[in-house]
This record gives structure tokens, C-alpha cells and sequence, in this order.
């Protein structure tokens, strides 16, 4: 759904099979061939009414129009609203702001955890779920999650590069270093870190103590933070050792050849 509201989005099934930097792979005659956006730095038409179309892709695949206007702007910039993919899919967030406090029905009471209505006001032992704190981050890699989510179509596919069984053992996370090789064959250049630096600075400066003012007095305003994070690609890795437990003492690694042990005896009785 996320994919079909999102314009900007040239995901696939499988990036790893399916995207257009993939040649070699079962399967990767099916990837993507062409993308041409029109956002792109060339809007006008030629003297003889022609207007070349960038094909993104880096295929070549260049595309042209002809029969507009001579040295005229055709494309011209438009707002559009539309949804992405989330890029803190590990990270609990909601934008439903609304909480049901209680049904007519028994229906879903015990699921939803709310009473038989009406109710009229809220338990005093019960404490809201809301997190009364507010912050403005400004992340030096968003725009870069935000074009690598681009690419999937879905998160079933992220799902199992991380969530695989197989990658318990392993020492890093094999589909997702693959797929950066993939992926960062779609950048063309550095990364200006400076600027989103110079942007954070003059925000923090001249905005924050705007919006410091215009916050209600109940939220708790921790100020505008400048955030340094990996992009989704590179995820920590812990690698479990249980094997090396049937391995000889010469073969452990990393371990030491004492090997400590405690048991702990003791007894519940109710008071």
C-alpha cells in the first residue's frame, strides 16, 4: 500500500534480485530498467521544442519529448503529498493520537483493554500511555534512509535479511552487505555532511526558541538535538558462540582454558 501512495518509490520484491545494478543473479531479468521522474534540473524545452527526460537509473535508457513549446518551461514544481515506508521500523511510533476509552459492546474488551461504556471519566489508578516529551531531531543520514527505503517494496523482504535463523551464528548481517554494494551503486556522489551541520546550527539558533515558546506548558521540550546514526543498511551485529561449547579447549576462540562455574541453591516459601 505504502509502495502504490509513494510516487517517488522504484522498489522491488527483492533488491538484491530486482534492482537495476543487479546483472549476474538468477532472476535479475526482471530488474528495474528505466526511471524517469522528470525531477530533474533541465525543465525547459529546446529552441526546436524537444525536452530530454533523464532516465535515473543509470542505464542510459534517456527518454525525450517533442512537439512542446520552443524555450518553454514545461515542467513545473508541484507540491504532492505522499507516504513512505518507515525507516525506524525497530522503534515504536504511532501518528493515531486518538485511544479508545470504551465500546457498547463486549467485543474486544479484553483485547483492547477498555471498559463497557459509558465512561465518563478516566480511573484515578490508571496512567496514560503518552510520552509527554518533544524533541525536533535533524539526522545527517535521513535523506539517505529515505531514499534507500525507496527501493523495497515492502519490508517482507527486509524481514528476512535480518530475521533469517541462519544469521543467529553469523558475524554480520550477509544480505544486508550485499545489498549496500547494491545500493550505494545509486550514488553518484559524496554526501555533504557540512551542510546538514550549517542547517542544524542556524536551526537551533533562530527556530528553537520559537517553538519553546509555542509548546504547551505540560510537554516536556528537550530542544532540537543533531543526530549521528548509521543508515538502515548497517546494523550492529551480536554473534552468538553457543557452538564453541562442544569445541576442544585449543579450538575455543576468544575464551579462556578455565572455564568457572557456579550453582546457586535455594528455596521459595511463602510469608
Amino acid at each position: 500500500m505504502e509502495h502504490a501512495k509513494n510516487f517517488k518509490s522504484v522498489g522491488v520484491d527483492d533488491p538484491k534480485i530486482n534492482f537495476n545494478f543487479v546483472t549476474n543473479i538468477s532472476g535479475s531479468f526482471e530488474r528495474l530498467r528505466i526511471d524517469t521522474s522528470t525531477d530533474q534540473p533541465l525543465t525547459n524545452s529546446s529552441a526546436t521544442g524537444a525536452l530530454p527526460i533523464f532516465d535515473f537509473s543509470q542505464n542510459n535508457f534517456h527518454l525525450s519529448g517533442l512537439g512542446f513549446e520552443n524555450n518553454k518551461r514545461i515542467i513545473k514544481p508541484e507540491r504532492f503529498m505522499y507516504s513512505i515506508l518507515t525507516t525506524r521500523f525497530d522503534e515504536s511510533q504511532t501518528d493515531d493520537m486518538v485511544r479508545v476509552r470504551s465500546f457498547k459492546k463486549l467485543d474486544g474488551l479484553v483485547d483492547q483493554g477498555v471498559s463497557l461504556a459509558p465512561v465518563h471519566r478516566t480511573p484515578p489508578g490508571e496512567k496514560p500511555a503518552a510520552d509527554k516529551r518533544f524533541s525536533i531531531e535533524v539526522s545527517s543520514v535521513q535523506a539517505l534512509n529515505e531514499d534507500i527505503i525507496n527501493i523495497l517494496s515492502s519490508l517482507e523482504s527486509f524481514d528476512t535479511y535480518i530475521g533469517a535463523p541462519n544469521n543467529m551464528y553469523a558475524e554480520q548481517y550477509k544480505d544486508l552487505a550485499h545489498l549496500r554494494n547494491i545500493y550505494f551503486n545509486r550514488l553518484t556522489d559524496k554526501i555533504n555532511i557540512k551542510l546538514f551541520f550549517e542547517f542544524f546550527r542556524w536551526f537551533d539558533g533562530t527556530i528553537s526558541n520559537f517553538l519553546d515558546s509555542l509548546v504547551p506548558r505540560k510537554t516536556n521540550y528537550i530542544g532540537s538535538n543533531f543526530v549521528i546514526e548509521g543508515h538502515i543498511l548497517e546494523r550492529a551485529k551480536v554473534q552468538y558462540r553457543n557452538a564453541d561449547i562442544y569445541l576442544a579447549p585449543n579450538d575455543r576462540h576468544a575464551i579462556s582454558d578455565t572455564l568457572l562455574l557456579q550453582q546457586l541453591v535455594g528455596a521459595f516459601r511463602r510469608i
